[in-house]
């Protein structure tokens, strides 16, 4: 009886064992998180941003998916570093991903947006409801939505960047994990999250706070005075968008100096203010080419409504102005008919090597202002970020 007993506790086990392993084991609940692409300061009274995501590194399993706020960023192949990739194809002209691009059809001298910067690479998927898949076997652009989500399919031990590609500093490391290795937590990233923006609110302000009042000049070596004066401010992840100071007072024949102290963003200085209003008014306009660069035909008024615009996604264009990009003028400012005095695009970001300028910028005023003083503002983020000069008769 005892032997019958154990033959049948062996069975029992065996069968038992035999049941656990043709079980399928449970499968892991795929998570959805949370990241934000940036945030702003003008809302606490700080006229700037930072471009950072928060925060800039996540822990996944295979089969999770990323919701990216606040923009759509750009996934470079595995194993492909930010700064390796930028520099293979981002900060030349002529490399597939700078930001602009010839444009011969409309004259020698014109250029064009690079629409590889606006179009995503798919256009079927990316939303809540049909999260574009990523194995990191190619580049995958999420255009200019506000939103973007992705499924993360590479497998564990890959790791991803995410980047902005205004922004040579805006990097997301995306590490693939087992699924026996703790991946990581929303609350875990919301808590970094805040300690990053706290962290560049406090920068911002400080050089909103440095710049705000700074009032600084020298003579030059003809004799005249010098005003500093800045376009915007950069530091790291974080961009100040004001003139800086925004009221200068000066007298008649001085100088003012716009330094273009940036890392991230481009600006200009335009005067006068109408001219500059209706240049903005006038750029990052819309256009399809249906014979493309090599034929004579005009640009034609879109198509379709955004984000497609052309009926055919290869005739879509961006075309920039000439004088929003280059220097008008001949750095004197008097206010006469037709006077019209501009720096050009200044700034680090992706205008290396030649192609722009970040240069200080100098003007003289020839004649005096009435109270209200001559206005100004930058053309590629609007009059918002302006000022005045106001000139006293000497």
């Amino acid at each position: 009886m005892k032997t019958r007993s154990r033959v049948l506790a062996a069975i029992g086990v065996v069968v038992l064992i035999g049941t656990l392993l043709a079980a399928p084991l449970q499968a892991q609940t795929a998570a959805t998180y949370k990241v934000r692409m940036g945030t702003e300061f003008f809302s606490k009274g700080i006229p700037g941003f930072s471009n950072r995501f928060l925060p800039e590194t996540i822990r996944v399993h295979e089969g999770d998916t990323i919701h990216f706020a606040g923009g759509a960023p750009t996934l470079l192949p595995a194993g492909a570093g930010p700064t390796e990739w930028r520099e293979d194809n981002q900060v030349r002209p002529g490399q597939p991903w700078f930001v602009a691009e010839e444009d011969p059809d409309d004259g020698a001298r014109n250029l064009k947006f690079n629409t590889r910067f606006f179009l995503p690479t798919r256009f079927d998927c990316g939303d809540e409801s049909n999260p574009c898949g990523f194995s990191g076997n190619a580049v995958l652009n999420g255009g200019d939505g506000r939103e973007f989500f992705v499924r993360i399919q590479a497998n564990p031990g890959t790791v991803i960047y995410a980047i902005q590609l205004f922004f040579s500093r805006s990097n997301f490391r995306i590490e693939v994990v087992p699924d026996g290795v703790q991946a990581s937590t929303q609350a875990g990233l919301d808590k970094r999250a805040r300690a990053r923006v706290h962290q560049d609110y406090e920068t911002a302000a400080a050089l909103h706070d440095k710049y705000g009042d700074r009032m600084t000049s020298h003579i030059n070596d003809n004799g005249k005075r010098v005003w500093d004066a800045w376009a915007g401010v950069d530091n790291g992840n974080v961009s100040l968008l004001a003139m800086y100071p925004k009221n200068l007072t000066i007298e008649k024949g001085d100088l003012v100096q716009w330094h273009f102290d940036l890392e991230s963003e481009v600006h200009d200085v335009h005067f006068p203010f109408d001219r500059a209003k209706k240049i903005s008014e006038n750029s990052f306009t819309p256009a399809c080419d249906p014979d493309g660069d090599d034929g004579p035909g005009p640009d034609t008024p879109p198509t379709m409504p955004p984000p497609g615009f052309c009926d055919d996604p290869s005739q879509l264009e961006f075309d920039l102005l000439n004088g929003q990009i280059y220097p008008s003028g001949n750095h004197f400012f008097e206010r006469a008919r037709g006077d019209h005095e501009s720096s050009g695009l200044r700034g680090a970001q992706a205008l290396r090597n030649g192609f722009f300028s970040e240069r200080p910028y100098n003007l003289k005023f020839g004649a005096a202002s009435s109270d209200e003083g001559f206005r100004y503002f930058c053309t590629i983020h609007g009059t918002f970020m302006g000022g005045k000069v106001v000139v006293n008769r000497k």
